[in-house]
């Protein structure tokens, strides 16, 4: 019997194993016949939003198909004109019956249906490499996901897009965190209670939000996720309100999407992860004229966007007692409020606490500190989305220093206003984004011009030059790389510059990297002398990371005994690096130095993006000096040839 007559006999495209056992007894027999290329390329996912490679009607004559036999494993094997893998559908346990369906990518497996329970229906589906790191579990065999056994902080926010754009309940409750969860967490009893309440709610108010009328434009099919905002996740240790435990939690999170041809945002608010699983813990919140920001619930809603914004600093000899308590109780009232209202009004009332009191400060000292924490408030409230009537109070204040003392505070207010707009101007579903990055250039010059001393160019200069970097305009990064570190060598930013422009003039030159590796011991690049040596820099929490890990594991494979490779850990916390290489084996040794993006192998080679991919040959000179991660197998070919 064909495969196509047996799945028009199963009369159910989802119920593979059962489909595909004649035809793999048959495949895996050499007197019997193999399944068309025709037939086994009419197999589909269980899922739907899979991506992969479907070749065109007039390209699938040229494919092949083989029988594959690697011990007890069999199957079959589809490959297109160019011998590049398109399906693998697999017998792992020897049962004559398929349990494995793979599909693939630019040759890439990018995902697969798994029959973990051998009785030919799938039950666990996995997105792989490229695609991601989602890993569903389907109890009743149904073809629906019910739980996740590992989703990314990135994923789950497309998926609370989608499941709000589909008003699709039951996608949106297997985000929650659980009650069996929230039991295991030690978070102490302020906190259980409180994410405990949410959670009770929140699926009826999943409801009632996609169901308003108000929402008829994001609510809709034709609504896709876009890209993930969240500057980075935050330990909370244990001992914190009375946890137990480390959690390590995402504050602020929003999520891009697209509908209708038009951009929005949603802000998806306070994610916490639990072993694989990102979870959510509240209903997300589509911002547009009437939603605002979430707010946060373990971190200051200021959390990754001003230093000091939202956190009232030591008291000032000339600030009142009484103002400085009424700010650390505005503060501790921003961690409990419950609804964007109540922390918009709060921010005003701390703000406008912070501007009545700037007059009766006598020491210049004291004035130029407030000042500061004014400035920052306001740009917070700004950039945050929860107050934007306050970017015409921070232009104001620029204006008010300008007649006072504390000028030289004028371009900390004037560039802290510049990115508060700039960011409003982003979260504009209506934004043309292409005027708006304009605009935001130009200012950035304009801003360089009539401020060339103040330390804020330093990181206008930065921004210039990154965006010249990226379009491929690299005299002019250079231009601004060079800049900065000449006007100003003592910043921040300046180590960032000098180990950019070091990078750029780097092809054909010696690479100079000494670091210690992730378990203490000492590496010089010099120790890799005689092969060629990719340098990865990367982090374990990246977007692109498991992808990027599965191409990097096929190119060491593939060129075990003729390359090295070395990666650059970009992590924030070690015991993050830590916790991802116990549960992912990497077959090369990883470096690590404290500081994130800025630490001090970053710096020298002046890293601006992760993963970045650096090729050095047999001689320890820079071959390429900025590699796509798609292109890399190619690269080191060429390199291998030399």
């Amino acid at each position: 019997m064909s495969l196509a007559s047996l799945l028009r006999k199963s009369g159910r495209r989802l119920l593979w194993g059962c489909c595909l056992a004649a035809p793999l007894a048959c495949a895996t027999n050499a007197s019997a016949a193999t399944p068309s290329v025709e037939q086994a390329l009419g197999l589909v996912p269980v899922q739907k939003d899979v991506e992969y490679d479907r070749p065109a009607a007039d390209a699938i004559a040229k494919c092949t198909i083989d029988v594959e036999k690697q011990g007890t494993s069999s199957g079959w094997h589809v490959k297109d004109v160019d011998g590049s893998t398109l399906r693998r559908f697999i017998d792992t346990n020897g049962d004559n019956t398929v349990d494995l369906w793979s599909y693939y990518a630019d040759g890439i497996e990018v995902y697969r249906d798994v029959d973990s329970n051998a009785n030919g229906k799938a039950d666990q589906f996995r997105w792989l490499n490229t695609a991601g790191s989602r890993w569903g579990m389907d109890a009743d065999e149904d073809g629906k996901i019910d739980t996740w056994k590992s989703i990314s902080a990135e994923e789950v926010s497309a998926e609370a897009v989608q499941a709000m754009a589909n008003r699709d309940a039951n996608r949106f409750r297997r985000l929650l965190l659980t009650d069996e969860e929230l039991k295991t967490l030690g978070l102490g009893e302020k906190y259980t209670t409180t994410i405990g309440e949410k959670l009770a709610s929140a699926p009826q108010r999943f409801t009632g939000l996609v169901s308003d009328a108000k929402l008829a434009t994001v609510a809709t099919t034709s609504t896709k996720w876009l890209n993930f905002s969240g500057s980075r996740p935050g330990l909370v240790p244990s001992g914190t309100n009375g946890t137990t435990k480390d959690l390590l939690v995402y504050e602020n999170v929003a999520a891009m999407m697209e509908m209708s041809g038009k951009t929005g945002q949603v802000q998806i608010g306070t994610m916490i992860r639990v072993g694989d699983v990102w979870r959510l813990i509240d209903v997300p919140a589509p911002v547009g004229d009437d939603q605002v920001a979430v707010n946060p619930l373990f971190f200051n809603a200021s959390a990754g966007v001003s230093a000091i914004a939202g956190t009232t600093p030591g008291k000032p000899g000339e600030i009142s007692t009484t103002t400085f308590d009424d700010l650390q109780a505005l503060d501790a009232k921003l961690q409990t409020a419950t609804s964007a209202t109540e922390l918009s009004t709060i921010k005003k009332q701390r703000a406008d606490l912070i501007e009545k009191a700037l007059p009766t400060l006598k020491e210049a000292e004291d004035r130029v500190l407030w000042t500061r924490q004014l400035i920052d408030t306001l740009s917070e409230g700004v950039q945050t989305g929860t107050n934007p009537e306050f970017l015409a109070r921070v232009k104001e204040l620029e204006k008010k220093l300008a007649d006072g003392t504390e000028k030289d505070l004028i371009p900390y207010a004037r560039f802290s206003s510049m990115t508060a707009e700039y960011i409003l101007a982003q979260s504009d579903p209506k934004a043309d984004f292409t005027k708006v990055q304009s605009n935001w250039l130009e200012g950035l010059r304009a801003f360089t011009t009539a401020f060339p001393t103040a330390m804020e160019s330093s990181e206008a200069l930065l921004h210039l030059a990154i965006d010249s970097e990226y379009a491929g305009k690299e005299d002019d990064a250079k231009k601004y790389f060079t800049q900065i570190s000449t006007q100003f060598p003592t910043s921040q930013a300046a180590k960032k510059a000098v180990g950019a422009v070091r990078r750029l003039d780097s092809v054909g030159k010696p690479l100079a990297l000494s670091g210690t590796t992730v378990d203490g011991k000492a590496f010089s690049l010099q120790m890799y002398a005689g092969k060629p040596t990719v340098v990865i820099y990367w982090a374990s929490n990246g977007v692109t990371t498991a992808g990027d890990v599965a191409m990097l594991k096929q190119a060491q494979a593939k060129y075990a005994r003729e390359i090295n490779i070395v990666g650059i850990s970009l992590d924030v916390n070690k015991a993050d690096l830590n916790a991802y290489l116990q549960q992912n084996k990497l077959p090369w040794i990883n470096l690590f130095e404290e500081g994130g993006m800025d630490n001090k192998l970053a710096n020298e080679m002046g890293i601006l993006m992760q993963p970045t991919i650096i090729i050095v040959d047999a001689a320890g000179k820079v071959v390429n000096r900025n590699v796509h991660i798609s292109a890399l197998e190619q690269e080191l070919a060429n390199v291998v040839r030399r």
